[in-house]
């Protein structure tokens, strides 16, 4: 009897045990930057059938709303889009910190961030560097108490 294989289709990590401090993210601006929690789930698990263009013009267009259904705190929410026409496999959301506020008085501040893959495989901190070193964090980021 075959043993039938199992298809990915959602893992959410809620701890920063998972990405020590070795893998802590250092950005071209300096500033250090830790994982707290990431989601990862297959683009087009709500779609049965269709056109992979319009599929993921769809998918795209309710991305936002659908992401802070399932997680409202996941705010800010910065998606970096390459643009595509065809969305890749996998959406990742990650949630990182940094321990240095953008207002003296706090004590860190935050962003969630989402972007598109084909490869799970590949380490997930240098993603994420890629990704806000592309961007002012102070832009995009809130301030928050620990």
């Amino acid at each position: 009897m075959e043993k039938e294989a199992e298809t990915f289709k959602e893992m959410y990590i809620k701890s920063r045990s998972h990405f020590p401090k070795e893998e802590t993210i250092l950005l071209k601006s300096g500033r250090e930057i830790l994982i707290d929690q990431i989601y990862i789930y297959y683009t087009y698990i709500t779609t049965v059938v269709g056109d992979p263009v319009w599929c993921s013009t769809d998918i795209r267009s309710r991305l936002k709303s659908s992401i802070l259904d399932k997680f409202p705190y996941f705010q800010p929410l910065y998606i970096f889009d390459e643009g595509l026409t065809v969305l890749p496999s996998y959406t990742c959301v990650a949630e990182v910190t940094s321990l240095t506020p953008i207002n003296p008085k706090n004590h860190v501040s935050f962003l969630h961030i989402c972007w598109f893959t084909n490869d799970i495989g590949k380490p997930i901190p240098p993603m994420i560097k890629d990704i806000l070193d592309g961007i002012v964090w102070e832009t995009w980021a809130k301030d928050g108490l620990l």
